[in-house]
């Protein structure tokens, strides 16, 4: 893991969801992760958590809480269930909210189609991008689409889904 990348991940997250939801104010960091929460009332939280992954991506969590805490030892939702606002919480990845197939998370370094199946090319370009020292600036460049892409996500699907169940108790 290279310091600047997981910096450079972190600002522009804040960043972000400072400039998109304003309405969400970011937690205490726990567990390394970075917690964006919006206290519709004090039955209601709404909450946004981005956990850093090791191999230099990201993974993006979308719920809310009727229990005035966050619900992360629930992780994992079946989609199935997401409508049934009488649940006390729900917390699952972005993917369970999304019409998309592929991964649940976001990796900044994207593997060149040559390497894909040539193993010994894959691992010497991997190694490579994992351990050219980079400076803050070029970990901006490296971190911003993928985070865009996240972010996009997160307002197109996770947004409408989290009005939906601010509008239930109405």
């Amino acid at each position: 893991m290279r310091k600047s990348v997981k910096l450079a991940w972190e600002t522009s997250v804040i960043k972000e969801i400072k400039s998109k939801f304003p309405q969400f104010e970011l937690q205490p960091k726990n567990a390394g992760m970075l917690k964006f929460v919006r206290k519709v009332r004090p039955s209601l939280w709404c909450i946004l958590s981005f956990r850093w992954l090791d191999n230099e991506s990201f993974d993006v969590f979308c719920g809310w809480s009727t229990k005035k805490q966050l619900p992360f030892s629930k992780y994992g939702c079946p989609r199935n269930k997401l409508s049934d606002f009488t649940r006390d919480s729900v917390m699952t990845w972005t993917l369970d909210y999304v019409p998309r197939d592929g991964l649940s998370y976001w990796t900044f370094w994207k593997v060149p189609d040559e390497a894909l199946d040539d193993p010994e090319l894959f691992f010497q370009l991997d190694r490579e991008h994992y351990e050219k020292d980079i400076t803050y600036d070029e970990a901006m460049e490296l971190v911003s689409q993928s985070i865009e892409s996240a972010i996009n996500e997160i307002n197109d699907y996770c947004i409408p889904y989290l009005e939906k169940r601010i509008a239930f108790d109405f």
